[in-house]
């Protein structure tokens, strides 16, 4: 069928620019959450420039694309014809993929078994669909491979804000626990405070439940005012706990 070029022209434009801004914001999230337990490493900002480089140098040939036809062109008919560099697209989420799965090994002991399967999956996922656009030439996949992707990233580091309290957004007992295993792992000093709340009960029978739902809050934003270097967690009901670095050095 026959379509309007320049209407083409808009759509291969828009469909590159999207997928390519897409995987890029998911591949820094991604790189976010595998270093958000390490402290003294640069992962995060290395990532940051390997991938904006590329989406910019990527970005540039997009749009020089219409008179050139590196990536893409349309004849006169409407139809959508890939140029020499139709399989860049391809290669910069392989890229970003092998920066993950990178941040992932040099960050393993602190990196969650969740997050280092996610990493390997989304390395598989890149080179099975690279595979098929070699051996299927003119047949898209990258949508596939976008859609596969995003949907391990989804179910493997968003389901982080399970562990989140949805009335305090604190952290949560299990990863209270987390927070305990990774810091011992890594054999750093550390002390925790365990608090409550007494006779919570009788501020919801007096003043009702929304103000006591308003103490929890409060509570908890104090704990992290008088802890800032500390991690709060709301473990249970009215029990609190704060996880501080111990500075002190030993002589």
């Amino acid at each position: 069928p026959s379509f309007n070029p320049i209407l083409m022209h808009v759509l291969g434009f828009l469909e590159a620019f999207l997928i390519a801004s897409a995987t890029t914001v998911t591949a820094l999230y991604v790189v976010l959450k595998l270093t958000e337990h390490t402290q003294g490493c640069n992962c995060f900002e290395r990532a940051q420039k390997v991938f904006l480089s590329f989406f910019t140098v990527y970005f540039t040939l997009l749009v020089s694309n219409i008179p050139v036809g590196w990536i893409f062109s349309v004849d006169a008919n409407g139809r959508y014809i890939p140029g020499p560099l139709a399989n860049l697209e391809y290669y910069l989420i392989t890229l970003q993929t092998l920066m993950v799965v990178y941040c992932a090994i040099i960050n393993r002991k602190t990196v969650s078994k969740s997050a280092r399967l996610a990493s390997w999956q989304s390395l598989f996922t890149a080179i099975v669909c690279i595979a098929l656009r070699h051996t299927f030439p003119d047949t898209g996949f990258l949508a596939a491979a976008l859609s596969m992707l995003l949907a391990v990233f989804f179910l493997n580091f968003q389901s982080h804000r399970i562990g989140v309290n949805t009335l305090t957004m604190l952290n949560d007992k299990r990863r209270f626990f987390v927070e305990l295993e990774e810091r011992i792992k890594l054999k750093n000093k550390f002390n925790v405070f365990l608090c409550r709340i007494e006779n919570y009960d009788v501020i919801n029978s007096l003043y009702g439940h929304s103000v006591g739902d308003e103490v929890l809050y409060l509570f908890a934003f104090g704990l992290e005012k008088l802890f800032p270097e500390g991690v709060a967690f709301h473990i249970h009901s009215t029990t609190f706990a704060i996880v501080v670095p111990d500075n002190n050095k030993e002589e």
